[in-house]
């Protein structure tokens, strides 16, 4: 399939998919599904009694390890891979096993049939799709006997295609060339991918991409070199129409833009991939992909339907071929309308407006699903990126109808929006009558996905709607009464964050006593739910932005208590974690900070020793790299009036002053691999540092530096349709603290205090709208209304009036959990407890914004000058 292959590209996996994994194990906050995967849940194969003799057996996320013992492996070269069925996983898994015992070669396999499901959803990573085993030949010649060894004994198995390797004949085994340990290097934008050897021995990225490739400097095994002509000779072009581009990928195939060779008409064309992109019934993409078909032909001469064009098969994968429509999912349309995203106070007539044209346009949805239902035909799967706005706006398009079902057939829902799933006792045309109902408050307030942690709030979010957009009352009444259901369970009132300074302090007392209710310190890998990243990253269970050091220092900032024993646990997991990075967000330094700053003054040292004598960051940034161990050997300094501390600082400053380069050395949008702008990943935490160094020593090539920085990650912003300053990512606009244009405003306010520049004056003017906004999506410090509320309350001039007006604006994100205040983390799905996404971030803003009616300053650690930073 070359020239489809040939069109492959990064296109993102949408990031609450991968959140959704984590949503299995726990309904209120996310957690790892395999936390307590006890044995008897293994495959078979893999329980501890079936482990033999001279075997080590070892448990990591997602797998389970096998090597003899005293046996080595190189730490890269060809792997073997094999795939199966969801179905079939635990009869290959036992043959796998078999044969790599038998053979005595390491291994590793899926532990069980809900991790192996996992991998293989629609959302799943589509270059691990498929993976069921690993194994590890020690040499070329070891490779050829277990790939021909494992072939045989499979074969005819059927099994998702593994999109990174080479397929050994038509069976479920596959190879690639890759790292068999652990190391990593870091990508442009600064995020670590595994890494192998080069033939200079530097180490590269090691690319596992969805196409097979071989690296430079590598030679193909000649046994293998039939296969590669085979998968290279296997094309497309017998079908009747061609690709012109991708317009989106997931484990289930592609969705491209095509053209038909007999009339050059420009069609969309959708792709299947067999026994890949399951959903909750294990239909494959296949299966579903002809149900589609199916729909659509019954569905034939509706308007606001595409129409049918064509259905084709070639080499296992199944094609759809549909009229292309042009226009702009609504969610995108909604985005760019909506007055409430765009800085002050809304005109009522904008407002109107606003209102009028959704009120519309989910009627112009409501007539085509009913008209749907008249045909015997339930949507499944109706959202706000399954409707597109036609150019001029005035009319719809609905697309993507694999998720759907005949009325006769009395299905449930398979596959939804998470902000759009049904209740589970719902079936048939119910389920789309529940999606039009989150769709008529989702067009006002896209939040709807919080109503699967509590349906109640639906009520609140329509008196929202009505108070902010004045629509009508018994227009949604409806919609609440379907979104709630039977399950009126209480939520916060429409003012329970209100801009009244008087009744914060409740405010702040109820979101430290949810953070306190949710302390899980029987547990040894996380004190405190927040979010996936502590699963997926070391140490950051235990660090400032996700983990334990984060949460307890803004309670601890906020004036609020807790157990002693909350830090003794901290202390006590640090010392036994081995490989906690350096970071301060994400490390050690921010850990030694937040143990000092709350008493441990003793055990902050010791792991500030730990800290010395380990490496180095690898990076520059504020997040994990340079800037922010620098900032915390100069707090250090100062607070232990240590010179050791102090230079160590300097010659961090240095190094990052070093690693600059010029203004133009960065590209024009942030991210897409690309480095990122922003304070705690961009150019503006160097900045930070350089400019308190030069704070610290007068020494002005610091700050010259410190401008250098600044304007790199200015260089990366852009206006919006509104005027204001924010980070450009090419497809959206950031204002958010972390990554965004907020963050840049406080980097740029501390250099203005030690240079004024008229220029520079301008631009910090020009962003302080995109923190002014009535709405934003995610509540969290780092990404969401919670850091423009801190960005507000601790470095504007009218910080009092400024961020109350932001605090009224969590309330569209707020929550009763066991009687207390509590925000749902990034995406939505789950509650969060810890700083860069939670309630330990809301916790710090709502106290920074106390401090500012009386005048204090109070922020995230490095933001404000040393002489301005109190405690309320």
């Amino acid at each position: 399939m070359a020239s489809i292959r040939q069109e492959e590209s990064a296109v993102a996996v949408p990031m609450e998919a991968q959140y959704e994994v984590f949503c299995m194990t726990d309904p209120d906050f996310y957690d790892t599904i395999d936390l307590d995967i006890t044995d008897d849940q293994l495959f078979a194969p893999l329980r501890e009694a079936a482990t033999p003799v001279g075997w080590s057996r070892t448990h990591t996320r997602g797998w389970v390890h096998y090597q003899p013992i005293g046996s080595r492996i190189p730490r890269q070269g060809w792997k073997v891979h094999v795939s199966a069925t969801v179905d079939g996983a635990e009869e290959v898994t036992g043959k796998v096993f078999d044969y790599c015992v038998g053979h005595g070669a390491t291994f590793k396999l899926v532990p069980s049939a809900p991790e192996y499901h996992n991998r293989n959803i629609k959302y799943g990573e589509r270059a691990g799709g498929g993976k069921l085993a690993a194994i590890y030949p020690v040499d070329e010649r070891d490779l050829e006997t277990v790939v021909t060894g494992l072939g045989d004994l499979l074969d005819g198995v059927p099994g998702p295609y593994v999109l990174s390797d080479l397929r050994w004949r038509d069976g479920p085994v596959y190879v690639r060339y890759g790292a068999f340990e652990q190391r990593t290097v870091k990508r442009a934008d600064g995020r670590p991918v595994m890494a192998i050897e080069d033939a200079d021995g530097n180490l590269v990225p090691d690319h596992r991409g969805p196409v097979f490739s071989v690296p430079d400097w590598v030679r193909l095994p000649a046994f293998l070199q039939p296969e590669l002509e085979r998968r290279d000779a296997a094309r497309v072009d017998g079908l009747p129409f061609e690709v012109v581009r991708p317009l989106h990928y997931s484990n289930s195939g592609g969705v491209y833009e095509g053209r038909e060779k007999a009339t050059g008409a420009k069609v969309a064309v959708k792709e299947a991939r067999p026994h890949a992109g399951v959903d909750r019934a294990r239909r494959d993409a296949v299966t579903r992909l002809r149900r589609e078909r199916d729909i659509l032909e019954a569905l034939r001469g509706l308007p606001n339907v595409p129409a049918l064009k064509g259905y084709h098969g070639t080499a296992g994968h199944e094609f759809l071929v549909e009229e292309f429509v042009e226009g702009t999912t609504l969610y995108r349309a909604c985005v760019r309308r909506n007055p409430l995203l765009r800085p002050g106070r809304p005109d009522p007539e904008e407002l109107a407006g606003y209102t009028g044209w959704a009120m519309s346009i989910w009627q112009h949805v409501a007539d085509t699903v009913r008209a749907m239902h008249a045909r015997g035909v339930v949507f499944g799967d109706l959202h706000m990126t399954n409707v597109l706005c036609r150019d001029d706006e005035t009319g719809v398009w609905l697309i993507d109808f694999e998720g759907g079902w005949f009325v006769a057939e009395g299905g449930r829902q398979l596959m939804a929006n998470s902000g759009f799933v049904a209740p589970r006792n719902l079936t048939g045309v119910d389920v789309d009558e529940h999606s039009l109902a989150a769709l008529k408050i989702a067009m006002f307030a896209p939040l709807t996905a919080v109503l699967r942690l509590n349906r109640g709030k639906a009520a609140q979010l329509a008196e929202v709607v009505v108070d902010r957009f004045g629509v009508p009352a018994e227009w949604l009444a409806d919609a609440v009464a379907t979104l709630r259901g039977d399950h009126p369970e209480p939520v916060v009132s429409l003012h329970e964050l209100p801009p009244d300074p008087a009744r914060w302090d409740a405010a702040v007392t109820s979101v430290a006593d949810g953070i306190r209710a949710a302390a899980t310190p029987d547990r040894t890998d996380r004190l405190f739910p927040g979010d996936v990243a502590q699963f997926l990253e070391p140490g950051a269970a235990l660090g400032m932005a996700y983990g334990a050091a984060g949460v307890l220092w803004a309670l601890r900032t906020a004036g609020e208590e807790y157990p002693p024993e909350w830090e003794r646990w901290l202390v006590d997991r640090v010392a036994d974690q081995d490989d906690i990075p350096p970071g301060f967000y994400n490390g050690l330094h921010g850990i030694a900070y937040a143990l000092w700053d709350v008493g441990r003054r003793d055990e902050a040292l010791e792991v500030l020793d730990r800290a010395w004598a380990g490496p180095e960051p690898d990076d520059a940034d504020l997040h994990q790299g340079l800037a922010g161990t620098g900032l915390t050997w100069l707090h250090f300094a100062r607070e232990c009036d240590d010179d050791r501390y102090l230079l160590r600082a300097l010659r961090s400053a240095d190094a990052v002053r070093d690693r600059l380069g010029q203004v133009t050395d960065v590209a024009e949008v942030s991210g897409g691999g690309q480095p990122i702008a922003g304070l705690l990943q961009g150019s503006s935490g160097p900045a930070l540092l350089l400019t308190e160094v030069f704070e610290e020593t007068g020494d002005p090539g610091y700050l010259d530096a410190a401008e250098v920085a600044l304007r790199q990650d200015l260089r990366r912003c852009a206006y919006s349709d509104d005027g204001a300053l924010q980070v450009n990512e090419g497809f959206r606009m950031m204002p958010y603290l972390a990554t965004g244009s907020c963050g840049v405003g406080i980097a740029l306010g501390r250099y203005l205090a030690c240079r004024p520049d008229p220029e520079l004056e301008t631009r910090l003017a020009e962003i302080r709208p995109a923190t002014r906004a009535s709405f934003y999506l995610f509540p969290g410090l780092f990404h969401g209304q919670a850091g423009t509320v801190l960005y507000n309350a601790a470095h504007e001039t009218d910080a009092a009036d400024a961020s109350a007006d932001q605090i009224a604006g969590l309330n569209w994100h707020a929550l009763r959990w066991r009687g207390h205040l509590a925000f749902p983390g990034s995406q939505l799905l789950r509650m969060s407890m810890d700083l860069a996404t939670g309630g330990a971030g809301v916790l710090l803003a709502l106290t920074a914004a106390r401090a500012a009616r009386t005048g204090g300053r109070l922020s995230l650690p490095f933001f404000l000058p040393p002489k301005t930073r109190t405690r309320p």
